[in-house]
């Protein structure tokens, strides 16, 4: 492992695609089973360090004006990555970073390592609510910040078997719409620009790695129709005329609307809400431990007690109603709160205590580190249909 939490290792050739067939339709359980769900990280935590790490991703793409297309392929290689490797292991700031970084090179827009520093360091102390000052280059901070890239850029080349080729939806939408309509509907001028919206949105989720680029691009279309209330032939499906099925159309309109519903992405550290989880499991632990001891003794004394009684019962039966006689005569016991605070003041001066201060054995709160570290695979590539 590296100083970025990189773990080094050969690739696995089982999850490597072979003949354009990903590993996700042979074992589709690998979409929630991934490393980091081993490692402990729940579910949603998952989506949303995903969703974190694209929307990262988006908006240094944008300030460092790369085209949709390099924006896309860092965000596939990010996902991919984190079906290989465990967010508890690597931090996906440096994923993202270093999945960008690829992406540029693959689209043959590439960026300084400077300017994708900068971006990003910009983008991580926007995001903190702190000020922002450009990285200076040269400074310890710039040349950590730089082997973390390289480090991170290496480690992803290495896990994905330098396999990172993808294909967007983007390229099917315009075409597929123009083979739907003839041509753009003059009455729904803004038809291609929101399909071509909630193409980029697929990307932020791992419905990109199950579906082929052109399912995607049929589920935007599908969403953007759905929007402006163009309604799309049935009979025959229209969905059949570009290889998809309707199942597949629907899971991705369905997985976009939920992607709506999530609270707004942000940096989660894995490590700390793990040490959170294991110190609830042990409080819980200790709980249901110290109750099934405590009624075992209640058992315990309870069967003790009733022996006693029936003893007590058979040798003086005479005695129960004088006793029961007494304590109706007997006058109640004060056991308000304010008595025992009396009788416990009482105690204390005559033994001669000092009760403790309100900050006795009270240790301080110690602060936890925000920036500690902690915090795929396409699916089934579709034939090039760009010729058509």
């Amino acid at each position: 492992m590296d100083g970025t939490g990189m773990t080094e290792g050969v690739a696995d050739e089982s999850l490597i695609p072979v003949d354009d067939i990903t590993i996700f339709t042979r074992n589709p359980s690998l979409l929630t089973n991934t490393p980091s769900h081993k490692d402990g990280v729940d579910e949603r935590t998952e989506i949303l360090l995903r969703l974190y790490g694209c929307e990262l991703i988006q908006e240094a793409g944008i300030l460092l004006k790369m085209h949709q297309t390099a924006i896309v392929t860092g965000q596939i290689i990010f996902h991919r990555f984190f079906f290989r490797e465990s967010m508890v292991k690597c931090d996906v700031r440096s994923v993202a970073k270093a999945a960008l970084f690829l992406g540029s090179k693959i689209e043959e827009q590439p960026r300084k390592t400077q300017d994708i520093l900068n971006v990003f360091h910009a983008s991580a102390m926007n995001h903190l609510g702190k000020r922002i000052e450009p990285l200076a280059t040269g400074t310890t901070r710039f040349v950590s910040l730089r082997e973390e890239l390289f480090n991170a850029e290496s480690a992803i080349l290495r896990e994905l078997g330098f396999i990172i080729h993808a294909e967007h939806a983007h390229k099917f939408v315009l075409y597929y719409i123009r083979v739907l309509f003839g041509q753009i509907p003059p009455q729904y001028p803004e038809l291609p620009q929101r399909s071509w919206n909630y193409a980029n949105d697929a990307y932020r989720s791992i419905i990109c790695l199950k579906y082929p680029a052109y399912v995607l691009a049929c589920g935007a279309i599908f969403l953007a129709s759905r929007d402006l209330g163009i309604n799309l032939p049935e009979d025959p499906p229209w969905w059949n005329l570009f290889d998809a099925e309707k199942e597949q159309v629907i899971d991705v309109a369905t997985t976009l609307l939920a992607l709506y519903k999530l609270p707004k992405a942000k940096y989660i550290n894995v490590h700390t809400l793990k040490a959170d989880t294991n110190q609830a499991d042990k409080n819980q632990t200790s709980q249901a431990n110290g109750e099934e001891a405590g009624n075992t003794e209640m058992e315990d004394s309870g069967q003790i007690l009733g022996e006693a009684e029936i003893e007590s019962r058979v040798s003086a039966t005479g005695q129960a109603s004088d006793v029961e006689e007494r304590v109706s005569e007997a006058e109640p016991e004060d056991r308000s709160l304010s008595k025992d605070r009396e009788l416990e003041a009482r105690s204390r001066s005559r033994e001669g205590d000092t009760p403790p201060g309100p900050f006795a054995n009270r240790g301080e709160r110690q602060d936890v580190d925000r920036f500690s570290r902690g915090d795929g695979r396409e699916g089934n590539r579709p034939p090039d249909r760009s010729r058509s």
